[in-house]
């Protein structure tokens, strides 16, 4: 019922609207601009994360990022998409970390695969 009603007066309330964005209302100019260009899905996040290259700068990473959203530099929307970021680097250092305490073994114990 509600779909027919803006149906039936689409036209009208498109007009509405576009007079409210040419008479200069925030909200309607901001309407208009998303269905002419789109929606924006992201925008660059300027943050500084440090060294990634430890368990320490991924746990001084995760704080940065706590603190961006504590002082609005970025939603937390934003921070969910750099967490996986995160993660993934994370198990990249523990592969990095395993791969070299395993050559150590090898070669303490005097074994170990060529590639």
């Amino acid at each position: 019922m509600a779909m027919a009603i803006l149906n039936d007066e689409a036209k009208e309330i498109t007009s509405a609207i576009v007079s409210k964005a040419i008479n200069g209302n925030e909200t309607a100019m901001r309407l208009c601009l998303e269905r002419l260009v789109g929606k924006a899905k992201g925008r660059p996040i300027e943050l500084d994360l440090g060294d990634l290259l430890s368990a320490k700068g991924l746990l001084l990473a995760h704080s940065r990022i706590a603190k961006a959203i504590g002082d609005g530099s970025i939603t937390p929307e934003e921070a969910n998409m750099l967490l996986p970021f995160l993660e993934s680097t994370s198990r990249s250092i523990q592969l990095n970390e395993y791969d070299q305490r395993l050559g150590n073994l090898e070669q303490l114990l005097g074994v170990g695969i060529d590639v």
